[in-house]
């Protein structure tokens, strides 16, 4: 009867919790500059239901998200409010992992005090599919759900691509776990489950598209994450916004004007390795901006809303509309005392992880599910480039097991000094 009750409450505190998550951030909506660009995926959910598949420069998941919602356009705030709403209560549950009442509380405040993952929950056209998802996959995992964690991580990856290196390990880890009498052949089919997944995926790309591509938006993000001038984009600027003039962010002007590697088809990779080649100090720049963009910043990437651009003589960055709004201004402030905050922990985090290892305990615990695909983010943030749309999720994944970490190291501290009493008493 007693858990009972507390399951009952605990269901009403979820519930409750999601309400005001939400309404906070129907709060956030009066204040945006930009539309909902949720509503990009129409298109694309209608040829789904209609079977009539065309393009693949973007996977299908936000559109499948939002078959549901399709009644609700063009702004379609049902699909945004809706699933913000479930996203939260998941993040309820993962808190539950949380020993520390106080500590609990505090990763609570995570989602609801992150101003730009609200902004880009209500703005983006699929972060909060993303969110969702991760958050699934996430909670699934730690309750060691092999098969839901399987299909979350498909669908998530389904999202976003830049999960599949997450998606692999976390499968791989989950089912080497598992205890099973099963043969030797069944449990290694189940470690390469996620591989298998991506296989097919492959599989199916070629036979709808004619192409193996993921996304063939893979070959635009690229070329720009590697051309001439993309060091000078971060940490301040929008890629996307800032190369758009001149000839060297054009691939084909710069796939037409070399010799090398004319045995690559795509003229759009093929101009990215070019870049590389012709400008290396430029590219060692790059790639080192995209370390510290991701790990370091408290800033988000880029620092700066706004159009700032390339001027076509690539001599000059233009400034255009600044877009320096107070709303905007006061949520830049307060996320930067968030990503300061989420550092500490982290910083705290790897002296916990690094004690366990010294300690030589084996680490099975599931929370450390939590940390992977922030941790493996930086793959594809290498490989492409780096904006903290990109890893926000998954930094608000991991802030539970932060949490986690602070409570053992606090444990410990309090162990040390009642020993250190102990032995001044004797």
């Amino acid at each position: 009867m007693h858990k009972l009750v507390q399951r009952i409450l605990s269901n009403k505190s979820k519930i409750l919790y999601g309400l005001v998550c939400t309404f906070i951030a129907l709060i956030a909506s009066r204040f945006l500059d930009l539309p909902p660009l949720i509503g990009n995926w129409e298109g694309k959910a209608w040829s789904i239901l209609n079977f009539n598949l065309t393009d693949n420069y973007y996977p299908p998941g936000g559109a499948l998200a939002l078959i549901p919602f399709l009644w609700s356009g063009p702004n379609f705030w049902a699909a945004i409010y809706f699933y913000y709403w479930i996203s939260a209560m998941v993040y309820f549950e993962i808190c539950k992992l949380v020993p520390n009442k106080r500590f609990r509380i505090v990763a609570l405040l995570a989602l609801p005090t992150n101003t730009y993952l609200t902004w880009l929950c209500l703005t983006s056209a699929d972060q909060v599919i993303e969110l969702l998802c991760l958050l699934l996959f996430g909670l699934f995992a730690i309750r060691k759900r092999f098969k839901l964690t399987l299909f979350f991580g498909f669908i998530l990856c389904f999202t976003r691509p830049a999960y599949w290196v997450a998606f692999i390990l976390i499968i791989f880890l989950l089912a080497r776990e598992r205890k099973s009498f099963e043969s030797n052949l069944r449990n290694y089919l189940r470690r390469c489950a996620a591989i298998w997944v991506l296989f097919a995926v492959l599989a199916f790309n070629n036979l709808v598209f004619g192409s193996i591509n993921l996304s063939t938006s893979s070959s635009d993000t690229v070329y720009y994450a590697h051309q001439k001038f993309h060091y000078i984009s971060l940490p301040k600027f929008d890629m996307d916004v800032l190369l758009k003039n001149g000839q060297s962010t054009n691939p084909e002007v710069v796939a037409n004007s070399s010799g090398r590697l004319t045995f690559i088809d795509d003229y759009k990779v093929r101009a990215a390795l070019i870049s590389i080649l012709d400008n290396p100090q430029r590219f060692i720049f790059a790639q080192m901006q995209k370390i510290d963009s991701y790990f370091f910043p408290i800033q988000k990437i880029p620092n700066l809303p706004g159009q700032y651009e390339l001027a076509e003589d690539e001599k000059s960055i233009l400034i255009g509309d600044e877009r320096l709004t107070w709303s905007l201004t006061i949520g830049y402030v307060i996320f930067t005392f968030y990503r300061a905050i989420w550092m500490l922990l982290f910083a705290g985090t790897l002296v916990w992880l690094g004690l366990l290892i010294l300690s030589r305990r084996n680490f099975n615990r599931s929370e450390k599910f939590l940390l992977i695909p922030y941790l493996a983010g930086i793959v594809p943030g290498f490989l492409y480039y780096v904006e903290t749309r990109f890893k926000i999720c998954s930094e608000l994944l991991a802030i539970p097991l932060h949490l986690i970490a602070l409570h053992s190291l606090s444990e410990l501290a309090r162990s040390l000094r009642d020993k250190s009493q102990g032995s001044k008493i004797d």
